[in-house]
């Protein structure tokens, strides 16, 4: 049964009453709270700061001592805000994590109705509703609304507390006349709310000390309510909800290995030792332990006595809608505020009814609504349009206006048979009336304007690059446009070519490739620089554009001599860079993207040349540089800039492979790290249009080269192993190859070196802290532990330790595989292979899974024919195999 539902069941049946509950605390005044009064639904615009209800009515006399204005349903921290203008003397403090906007101050309760009235609600989102809860308190309790369940939660800081003790303390809590609880949660919404809410690990009122294996709640009014039967291998019971961690390898409730793990708490937002993340579940011995930050107490027993607390008294939640005022424009007939809310410049009373009309035109021509820069595109041509009309227009407006064929050796006679055709009219021309004077101007020029020689087709040349400038062609799925123009500089003594993507002429080629492939397969936008001469190229596109393709995977590759970067346009993530930079999605247009590819100074390849032969090994093609920054204007004048320097899929670069080079002696490809030393990053050598290229993958953005670094590992030269071994070891996976030991068990810390070498995450970045409490940031591993660790692939233990030195089985392996296989997108492709092992049987029921998604894939063999050995050590050359077996089916180097 779930109790929390009857209970609010309840409750709405009795908020009828008229009667209210009298509230007192030793800290202020007398306080009887009768009504909060709130507007039922709100309406705003994304981007527009409003407020929320300019009228909220406090009922009731005395002091409060507290208020809390919360962002309930569909908060998002990325998006949502809160926003006051202080009054009366009340401190205030907004968390944009929790999207709870706190008061606190003991003052009369008009000092709070002020100061509530001036809460505004911002957001940039452009769709969708949002709950907003107004609470006032005279308990000194910090307790925050949640609407779907209609209680009240709190997160009480109390590093190292006891189980029992938060229990006792949690029930000496009081919040307008509740009494307070552990608090148990019933739904996946109060866990999220909870969860979201805490400041770290935190005691629920759940246990199994009565009956070890009987999971319950035994705090609140799901006293006694069963949730979970069992241990490691238990089991929920039906229609109860729970949010135990039910991830390999460690399962919960596992009671500690048998050490009396009794009690519940709930993951806070850092997530605990790698695996156990926000959210999740734990028993927990209930003692003093260092990862409990505090508990969380629900409020929500609202039957004192004979007395009912009536919520309404002193908490009310309105509902705001979010709508974009760019979403109004295309609905048609907006008004002046709404133009200006989006951004929009240059539409005034006297233009809107015309803009309006414009604006629905150029809808229709498109066949969908209009970005924010085509609803500008279009205003500009109304304002173009006026100001031809008055006479002594200027290039720019005739280009605003969509106007071709007029240029700086015609525009006085342009001018001229414009305002002769106005005269002839007897009224303002159209555009398609300015197009023909500008005909007949470009047919008299070109001696075809006298006598009937020829006719106006209305369909003028199109004009060519502006003087001085050179055409950039832009190549959208195989279709070459000129779409932008080439600048020359030079910085820093370094020829640079700047390529800059003209947003009007590629946006509609975008469009028309989208149309032509409605799959969205294969979708490539490519810029290829035709300047051969460069030392550094960079190619700018504005943030509308790279949303535009990301919307419609397309994949970007910009193409230099014999380089090529090929980047998945969602790569840039322009929604997050647009957050960090400060600027609203309805703005992307003002945000420039830069991608660089920039050879490096000789100088610094003479230094990595020197550091590749001290090491054995030969570069073979020059380092370079590749880059990506996003960067906008800001109002007053400065830049802001972030760079784009790592990805959620591996990205591609293609280096040609010199003429007279053997590919043969491609090894791998290598990124250069900030000291100056190099790591393995996977890399395939293929070859097309009699060509060998080598194509580098990897996560992050950097200098780039490939080497020729043969390596033979004499441990292995009559072992199994021996080629899969000494490929790994030239490609600079294996470190140890002087003291390799092929059959040798392989301890958890060289295996997590080996496996961030092998996926190209390795760097020889110092740090601070590993983490765990065993592994020192001196220690020789700690780099692979620590980046293994991040990339999920490995985690430590409930004590914090990682045991560097432990071994690990066969089964423990291929659960770590399968969370590389995550990073490599690689799936397997034969699902019933596992059943072709006799000794399957033996596999955890925790790593069965990860088993057989690791034998589906071929990245795990067996030791013989028909056994896998699950439960055998992993040894040093099955390490080595396994990893290569990853890569090569994952299709990142070859075979």
């Amino acid at each position: 049964m779930n109790m929390k539902k009857n209970r609010i069941l309840s409750f709405c049946m009795v908020v009828v009453l008229t009667t209210s509950i009298v509230l007192s605390t030793p800290m202020t005044a007398f306080a009887e709270i009768t009504g909060v009064t709130l507007i039922a639904d709100v309406s705003v615009n994304s981007g527009v700061a409003t407020v929320i209800d300019a009228e909220l009515v406090l009922s009731g006399v005395g002091n409060l001592t507290g208020a809390t204005v919360i962002i309930n349903d569909n908060f998002d921290k990325t998006k949502d805000s809160l926003s006051y203008v202080a009054t009366g003397g009340l401190t205030a403090n907004y968390n944009n994590t929790t999207g709870i906007l706190t008061i606190s101050g003991t003052a009369d309760i008009g000092v709070y109705q002020t100061f509530l009235r001036t809460v505004q609600f911002n957001t940039s989102d452009t769709s969708g509703t949002r709950k907003v809860n107004f609470s006032v308190t005279t308990s000194t309790s910090n307790a925050v609304y949640n609407s779907p369940t209609e209680h009240f939660y709190e997160f009480v800081p109390a590093h190292k507390i006891t189980w029992t003790a938060a229990r006792d303390a949690a029930a000496a809590r009081s919040y307008n006349g509740m009494t307070g609880y552990l608090a148990t949660v019933s739904s996946q919404a109060e866990n999220d709310f909870i969860k979201a809410r805490c400041l770290g690990a935190g005691w629920l009122g759940g246990s199994d000390a009565d009956e070890e294996g009987v999971w319950k709640w035994v705090t609140g009014p799901e006293n006694e309510t069963i949730f979970w039967i069992g241990d490691t291998d238990g089991s929920a019971v039906e229609g109860v909800y729970n949010n135990w961690k039910r991830t390999t390898p460690v399962l919960e409730p596992n009671d500690g290995g048998g050490s009396g793990e009794d009690y519940l708490h709930i993951v806070g937002p850092a997530g605990l030792w790698g695996e156990w993340l926000p959210g999740m579940w734990n028993d927990f011995s209930g003692v003093a332990a260092n990862e409990i930050l505090g508990y969380v107490v629900e409020y929500g027993d609202q039957t004192i006595g004979d007395s009912v607390v009536i919520i309404s008294n002193f908490s009310a939640t309105t509902t705001i809608t979010i709508s974009s005022p760019i979403q109004l424009i295309n609905d048609g007939g907006a008004a002046l505020d709404t133009y200006t809310d989006a951004g929009i410049i240059g539409v005034t009373g006297g233009n809107l009814a015309e803009i309006n009309a414009a604006v629905a035109a150029a809808k229709i021509a498109k066949g969908s609504d209009l970005t924010a820069g085509e609803i500008q595109t279009a205003v500009n041509k109304v304002l173009a349009i006026a100001a031809i009309n008055a006479g002594g227009a200027t290039l720019a407006n005739y280009t605003d206006a969509g106007i071709t064929g007029v240029t700086a050796g015609n525009l006085a006679a342009v001018n001229t048979e414009v305002a002769s055709a106005k005269t002839t009219k007897g009224s303002d021309l159209t555009a398609a009336e300015i197009q023909a004077a500008v005909n007949k101007v470009l047919a008299a020029s070109s001696g075809g304007g006298g006598g009937g020689g020829s006719s106006d087709s209305g369909s003028p040349p199109a004009p060519g690059p502006t003087a001085g400038q050179n055409p950039v062609i832009v190549i959208v799925n195989g279709v070459e446009q000129n779409a932008g123009i080439v600048t020359q500089l030079t910085e820093g003594g370094q020829s640079v070519t700047v390529v800059t993507v003209n947003n009007q002429i590629i946006e509609s080629k975008i469009d028309e490739a989208i149309r032509n492939n409605p799959t969205g397969e294969g979708n490539v936008f490519q810029v290829p620089v035709a300047d051969r001469t460069a030392e550094a190229v960079r190619i700018q596109l504005t943030g509308d554009i790279i949303q535009k393709l990301a919307d419609n995977s397309f994949e970007v590759s910009i193409l230099k001599d014999n380089v090529e970067y090929r980047i998945p346009a969602e790569e840039f993530s322009i929604g997050k860079v647009a957050a960090d930079l400060g600027v609203s999605p309805n703005n992307l247009r003002d945000i420039t993207v830069e991608v660089r590819i920039t050879q490096l100074d000789q100088a610094v390849v003479d230094k990595y040349n020197e550091m590749a032969q001290a090491n054995g090994a030969q570069l073979i093609f020059p380092p370079v540089s590749f880059e990506v920054v996003a960067r906008v204007t800001n109002a007053d004048g400065t830049t802001s800039e972030v760079e784009i320097s790592r990805f959620s899929n591996y990205v591609e670069r293609v280096m040609e492979i010199p003429p007279g080079v053997d590919p043969s002696k491609i090894t791998t490809g290598i990124v250069f790290n900030p000291d100056g030393t190099y790591s393995h990053v996977p890399t395939e050598v293929f070859q097309q249009d009699g060509k060998w290229y080598a194509r580098i993958s990897s996560l992050t953005n950097s200098s780039y080269s490939v080497i020729w670094n043969p390596l033979r590992v004499a441990s292995v030269e009559n072992h199994w192993s021996r080629d899969t071994v000494n490929d790994m070891a030239s490609r600079l996976v294996i470190f140890n190859h002087d003291t390799f030991a092929p059959d040798k068990p392989i301890t958890r810390a060289d295996f997590a070196e080996y496996i961030v070498r092998a996926l190209g995450l390795y760097r020889t970045t110092p740090f601070r802290s590993t983490g765990f409490s065993d592994v020192s940031a001196g220690n020789a591993r700690a780099a692979g532990i620590v980046l293994a660790n991040q990339a999920g692939i490995v985690s430590g233990y409930p004590d914090g330790t990682f045991k560097p030195n432990a071994l690990i089985t066969r089964q423990e392996a291929m659960s770590m595989y399968r969370r590389a296989m995550v990073i490599t997108k690689l799936r397997g492709a034969e699902p019933g292979r596992y059943q072709s092992f006799s000794d399957y049987d033996q596999v955890s029921d925790w790593a069965r899974e990860s088993v057989k998604e690791t034998l589906s894939a071929r990245v795990f063999n067996g030791t013989t024919a028909t056994t896998i050995s699950p439960k055998s050590n992993l040894t040093y050359a099955e390490a080595a195999a396994a990893i290569k077996n990853l890569l090569v089916k994952s299709k990142l180097i070859n075979q």
